[in-house]
């Protein structure tokens, strides 16, 4: 399950060090991931897509 809290964890981490790469992991869905990506480099979706009728539908969903 996604932590909304981690974001502000994140933006730190950022402020911090813009050098590095930040992964979010876990509970990412089309309602959490744009605010999930101003911050971090990579964001791993699984469960949203898996389960999913259509997943490129769901892959779409989440690029838009």
């Amino acid at each position: 399950k996604f932590i909304p809290n981690s974001l502000n964890r994140v933006k730190k981490i950022r402020e911090w060090n813009q050098d590095i790469t930040i992964e979010i992991d876990g509970g990412v869905n089309n309602e959490n991931i744009n605010d999930i990506k101003i911050n971090t480099d990579v964001v791993v979706v699984g469960s949203y897509i898996i389960k999913e009728e259509d997943y490129q539908k769901a892959i779409n969903n989440l690029k838009n």
